[in-house]
């Protein structure tokens, strides 16, 4: 009775008609009847219909308020990079670019670091915290000249006021409290980035550490750029390039940033907030063509043979197959300079022999005239 109760079909013309369909999680045998009302057969449009999506209905008023909505974030995203560009343009950070790509020798990938991060951070008008890097390498590589490109770049593109070039060996804390003070004060006043170059940071006490920490930390909208010289972390430069590696330069420069950052970390709190980028060593071609550059800028032939004696001179060691100079290029500019002296002291000589003989055979020129000549020789 329960069964014929329960299968009992709706109204007395229809039959009772078993769905055969497997049901969700049992197994195909199993089997499931469910009787199905009689009546209208209902159509796949209705079907489609009440399983579609339901149709919205967008008025008038909304669509212009999404057409002004897209138009004014087309506005400020052409007013954005109308600011970018013409904060390019007063740092002209493709110059400073250029610049250094023709003066430093061996240094490509840390130049287009360098540059990289200085266009991201000045392209903007409001910063919420200053941009500080670290520019680290062993002896001769290039650390005290490229920073003074660089304070020559700003000095030109920038008020000087808001350049500040120090070295932590010669300044104690009150003078560089002033100083970078008196930079930023300046800098508000302007509204543009300053620039503080700080070399030696590696004799930086603790004291300095830090109020460089609380410079830093200060939350300024006009922001700063603060760049530190330094050969801390050179043995992690120096090993990490010399021994064996399948790494190409630039991963192997991404992981030798890696490593200054863990370990110059513990030193300070100061640096952990910096974005390091190592100069490597320079080998023996690199050598050569600083002393071309330097022999040329005082008047040398461009392809002087002396140049390569002059490398040779050097002390070199041996690692992957190339000869990297023991102290890079710092000996090279003392030896340029006494080339130059024996150049103009042989050429004060020859100059003192000719007039000799010029006064020899003019027996009409006033013997006071050429001694004049030749005291302004010599």
């Amino acid at each position: 009775m329960e069964a014929g109760r329960r299968l009992r079909p709706w109204g007395t013309a229809s039959r009772l008609r078993l769905v055969v369909r497997p049901g969700r999680g049992r197994h195909p045998s199993k089997m499931v009847a469910s009787p199905q009302r009689p009546g209208k057969k209902k159509s796949a449009g209705s079907k489609r219909r009440k399983r579609g999506s339901v149709r919205w209905q967008v008025s008038d008023t909304a669509l212009m308020c999404a057409l002004y909505l897209l138009c004014g974030v087309v506005a400020f995203q052409v007013y954005q990079d109308e600011n970018v560009e013409e904060n390019l343009l007063t740092y002209d950070i493709d110059h400073l670019e250029k610049t250094l790509h023709q003066e430093l020798v061996g240094q490509t990938l840390a130049v287009n670091r360098l540059t990289k991060l200085l266009r991201r951070y000045l392209a903007t008008y409001v910063h919420y915290k200053p941009l500080v890097l670290s520019i680290n390498g062993p002896t001769g590589v290039g650390k005290t000249y490229m920073g003074r490109l660089i304070a020559k770049h700003f000095r030109s593109a920038l008020d000087p006021q808001l350049v500040l070039q120090r070295s932590l060996k010669h300044h104690s804390l009150l003078d560089l409290s002033s100083m970078v003070s008196d930079t930023l004060a300046q800098a508000r006043l302007s509204h543009q980035v300053p620039v503080v170059l700080l070399d030696h940071v590696e004799h930086a006490s603790p004291e300095i550490l830090d109020l460089l920490g609380s410079l830093l930390a200060s939350s300024d909208s006009t922001g700063a750029v603060y760049i530190f010289l330094s050969n801390v972390g050179r043995e992690v430069i120096s090993h990490s390039v010399l021994r064996p590696s399948a790494h190409g330069e630039t991963t192997l420069a991404r992981r030798i940033s890696g490593k200054l950052a863990r370990l110059i970390g513990r030193q300070h709190p100061v640096w952990r907030q910096v974005d390091f980028i190592p100069l490597f060593p320079l080998d023996r071609p690199h050598v050569v063509q600083c002393a071309r550059q330097l022999m040329e800028r005082e008047g040398f032939y461009p392809r002087d043979p002396r140049a390569e004696a002059m490398a040779n001179g050097l002390s070199y060691y041996k690692a992957r197959h190339r000869l990297y100079a023991q102290h890079g290029c710092k000996p090279v500019p003392y030896l340029v300079r006494r080339l130059k002296e024996n150049r103009d002291h042989l050429g004060n000589e020859a100059a003192r022999n000719t007039m000799e003989v010029a006064m020899t055979s003019c027996d009409a020129a006033p013997s006071h005239r050429w001694s004049a000549i030749l005291q302004g020789e010599q």
